[in-house]
């Protein structure tokens, strides 16, 4: 399992040229359970940088997923974006625009996806003055039988966004609030509404303690009063430097999603606590996170609860393999993952891993 990228400057930082390998992967995750899928996937990339512009542009291809998919769906595409952006003394514009395809392969026994999407934003930012971010994106999903077949689905949907950002001498926060629209074509008066804010920060109030708060809410509707959907959460973490190289990190989230078409409620209660070591010249990182989740539901009497613990281990090995690159690493994950009913101690599923990753960047 690899990964490699490499870039070639043409015009100093006007624009270079790479190539990017790209294996997903399978340690970056919130919880100790395995994926159950892997990607594979490379890139060809074109960016540059002036005094006041960024831009970029990119194509490339992502393989199937191999592993538990399903036959039917598509998950290989091939597709590309642009960026551009222009920093102003006190004004960012941003423009990003992309389009992929899926099943290039054209295989007559799944469909085909075709998705475009259009995102402009505009950052707003003044010295010593909080910064407000403003954005529109439209995206429209056109979904064909089969390759060069009949259209069967096609779905629009458009947002506009705001994040208003801070920073103050005990920490710093933003806020964001969005409101979303999804139209499906072929199904008369069949659309969705959703809206939603977020606020989140990070409360520096002693030297070796960072507090994370964070809550948020969210509501869909849909245009027949079909499904009317809440969900509300609050979220607290930590991060408790014991020492330079050592850190824990204890938090508590829980959520609550209400349907209120079939008078339905889910509560969620998860607990987490991790530990990191990471040595001060970055060769020796392990960490270790341990979680519980209870969910309540209340139309029926059997409420799972998940208990996972993960180990992981990631070695600089370059003073072993002795190659010319700038990362060399040797990872290892061992993972547990259980669920059981509160209403009779018995477990339902367990899941035990162990995965090794190399990775190796020129």
């Amino acid at each position: 399992m690899y990964e490699a990228s490499n870039d070639i400057p043409l015009f100093h930082e006007a624009l270079s040229a790479g190539v990017q390998m790209v294996y997903r992967d399978p340690f970056v995750t919130e919880n100790s359970a395995t994926p159950l899928t892997n990607r594979m996937g490379a890139q060809i990339v074109l960016k540059g940088t002036t005094a006041s512009m960024k831009y970029q542009a990119q194509y490339g291809f992502s393989g199937l997923e191999a592993g538990n998919t399903s036959f039917t769906t598509p998950n290989d595409r091939v597709g590309g974006g642009l960026m551009w952006e222009w920093n102003l003394p006190l004004v960012t514009p941003k423009i990003e625009l992309s389009r992929f395809t899926s099943n290039v392969e054209g295989d007559l026994a799944r469909a085909q996806t075709i998705a475009t999407q259009q995102k402009f934003s505009l950052l707003l930012a003044a010295p010593n003055w909080p910064s407000l971010s403003l954005g529109y994106a439209r995206q429209q999903t056109d979904i064909f039988t089969r390759p060069e077949g009949p259209l069967s689905d096609a779905i629009s949907t458009e947002s506009i966004s705001a994040n208003l950002s801070f920073l103050y001498g005990a920490g710093k926060g933003n806020w964001s609030s969005y409101y979303k629209t999804s139209q499906n074509d072929f199904v008369e008066n069949e659309s969705e509404e959703e809206i939603g804010t977020k606020m989140r920060g990070t409360l520096n109030l002693l030297e070796p303690v960072d507090l994370t708060p964070q809550w948020g809410y969210t509501r869909r509707v849909k245009s027949r009063g079909t499904m009317v959907n809440d969900r509300f959460f609050a979220r607290l973490g930590s991060n408790f430097r014991v020492s330079p190289t050592s850190t824990f990190n204890p938090g508590v989230e829980f959520a609550r999603d209400l349907n209120r078409f079939d008078a339905l409620r889910t509560d969620t209660l998860a607990a987490k606590l991790g530990y990191a070591y990471l040595a001060v010249d970055d060769s020796l990182h392990v960490s270790i996170l341990g979680q519980y989740v209870l969910k309540q539901r209340t139309n029926t009497p059997s409420n799972p609860q998940i208990y996972d613990i993960s180990l992981l281990f990631k070695k600089d090995v370059r003073d072993y393999l002795h190659l010319n690159h700038r990362q060399q690493t040797l990872s290892l994950k061992i993972a547990h993952n259980q669920q059981m009913n509160t209403s009779y101690s018995q477990t339902q599923s367990n899941q035990t891993s162990a995965m090794l990753l190399v990775s190796i960047i020129p």
